[in-house]
């Protein structure tokens, strides 16, 4: 189902004493993975079904222009445009139902799809930019401020490695997005975020530019810079474009 680009959902049940139950969720914190197994354990599967989020209209042609600038024939502008933009999806989905989304939408190509560099879940991108287990110590390149939610890399250059390369990241939390963000800041670069739920909220306030689609949460738009009223992903290109007159305008006022 996820490589259809379905969303799978299973139902089952099982039977507890409430005061086991109560129990459970006084004596173990109910977002770890020791308490999601006590749970799940001897669970009566009932069934499985996909759920189908359709694409929005042409987006892989609104994906094409943010890249390269052209709709769907970007091999000449590819060629060392400065204005061109690196298009990343991350999401909470499973890996498969990412990777076939991020091909629909023109983010990765078949190749891309099947890299392990281009693709891969939140565990593994920790991984890779400096998160590991050395016996009973965690260890990581990376520390948060838990006040302002600012990251710093002791070794940036780890990170750009990583995100040199990558193009999906899946089953990612909503550090995984503020650790993307922040890496980019750091090493200079500038991130737009577009997100539209809770999770998104710290990466959308943490980007340079966070836009956030008219129908999304509350908290995704009060966390974004502009909010996008049509709904549309190609009005993510017109306000890059418009953004970037400005910005010429501004600097040749300047200079004259």
């Amino acid at each position: 189902m996820a490589q259809l680009g379905l969303v799978p959902v299973s139902y089952g049940y099982k039977e507890m004493k409430l005061g086991d139950l109560r129990y459970l969720m006084n004596s173990k914190d109910v977002e770890s993975q020791e308490f999601k197994e006590d749970l799940l354990t001897d669970m009566n599967y009932l069934c499985t079904f996909g759920l189908e989020n359709e694409l929005r209209l042409k987006v892989d042609e609104d994906v094409s222009l943010i890249k390269y600038g052209v709709k769907k024939n970007p091999n000449e502008a590819k060629k060392g445009d400065k204005n061109s933009v690196n298009v990343r999806m991350i999401s909470g989905d499973h890996l498969e139902t990412c990777v076939w989304v991020a091909k629909e939408a023109g983010i990765i190509s078949g190749t891309e799809a099947a890299s392990s560099k281009a693709v891969m879940t939140g565990e593994k991108f920790r991984e890779k930019i400096g998160y590991y287990m050395e016996g009973n110590f965690k260890k990581e390149n990376y520390t948060i401020n838990p006040d302002t939610n600012e990251v710093f890399f002791v070794r940036i250059q780890v990170f750009q490695e990583v995100a040199r390369h990558v193009r999906v990241i899946a089953r990612a939390t909503d550090e995984d997005k503020l650790l993307l963000v922040e890496g980019i800041k750091q090493g200079g670069g500038v991130p737009l975020v577009s997100g539209d739920c809770i999770a998104d909220a710290r990466a959308l306030k943490a980007a340079r530019v966070g836009i956030s689609m008219g129908t999304g949460c509350q908290v995704a738009k009060e966390n974004s810079d502009l909010v996008i009223l049509n709904n549309e992903f190609q009005s993510i290109y017109q306000s890059i474009m418009w953004g970037r007159t400005i910005y010429e305008n501004v600097r040749k006022f300047i200079q004259f």
